[in-house]
């Protein structure tokens, strides 16, 4: 049984976030990261991509820029104010995933590990102090 080195690229870019259900008012991040199943041995590597145009938008400070948390990619803090408000985000993060595989089950190695997305909005009151004061929402 031979076994080879994957590499798995997958990029996530946000470009806005548009504000339908949120009703507190305060500071906001995206957070994005990857999880396998338990018995998947795996490197992940986490770029954040400069690419973008940059929007700027006076009326919408910036607390924090995009960064790299916990294994996660992290978009920047922005503030909500109303309902229906959108927020130009222009944050670009490139996962590079690791995986060793069988060679001869190819097919079955990458159904087998069960990628997931994972997507979470954190939340923070207007006076905040550290990025670790973020409360988890979803």
């Amino acid at each position: 049984m031979a076994d080879l080195q994957a590499e798995i690229e997958l990029t996530v870019e946000l470009r806005k976030f548009f504000n339908i259900d949120l009703f507190v008012q305060g500071y906001y991040q995206i957070r994005i990261g990857i999880k396998f199943a338990p018995k998947i041995q795996s490197a992940t590597k986490i770029e954040i991509k400069s690419e973008l145009p940059s929007i700027l938008d006076e009326s919408n400070e910036q607390i924090y820029p995009a960064c790299i948390f916990n294994d996660c990619g992290v978009s920047k803090t922005f503030l909500i104010i109303y309902k229906n408000e959108e927020v130009e985000l222009d944050d670009q993060f490139n996962f590079k995933l690791s995986v060793i595989v069988d060679a001869q089950n190819i097919t079955d190695c990458f159904n087998r590990m069960d990628i997931q997305l994972c997507l979470e909005l954190y939340f923070m009151e207007k006076e905040y102090s550290v990025v670790d004061s973020i409360d988890y929402l979803s």
